[in-house]
């Protein structure tokens, strides 16, 4: 990885070789490798850093799918910035476990059962369960 990612040099017409260089620092980056249980392929999984100064807007550093299996490896990232890892499919919600595993539960799956108990001038209180699509 380099450090900056990139610059831009403006070239001079003056003379054949110009006296502005770019100068770039190359940094080890490292890959985040984890999974989403159970398995569930095509979760997209995004490596995020909020930008300050900008609304607490989110730059996207690095995305991967996971596979059939489930698993993804992501990156490169610096170790040095502060970063979030997020899982997002259509459906399900996500809940980050530990060392990059996510628990995926469908959304549909909730459930609630409701019953109305009749009560005095056309008040109920609602208990129980009935299963909804959410």
């Amino acid at each position: 990885m380099f450090d900056p990612p990139s610059q831009v040099v403006k070239p001079s017409f003056e003379s054949r070789c110009s006296s502005e260089k770019p100068v770039f620092a190359t940094k080890i980056g490292r890959m985040l490798k984890g999974k989403i249980e159970p398995p569930l392929a095509n979760v997209i999984v995004r490596v995020v850093e909020e930008v300050r100064g900008d609304g607490g807007k989110e730059h996207e550093i690095a995305r991967a799918v996971t596979g059939e299996d489930g698993h993804y490896s992501i990156g490169p990232v610096w170790d040095e910035k502060k970063y979030t890892v997020i899982a997002t499919k259509e459906g399900y919600n996500f809940k980050t476990d530990s060392n990059g595993v996510f628990r995926s539960e469908e959304r549909n799956a909730e459930s609630l059962r409701v019953e109305r108990e009749e009560g005095g001038r056309g008040r109920g209180r609602w208990r129980g369960r009935e299963r909804l699509k959410c």
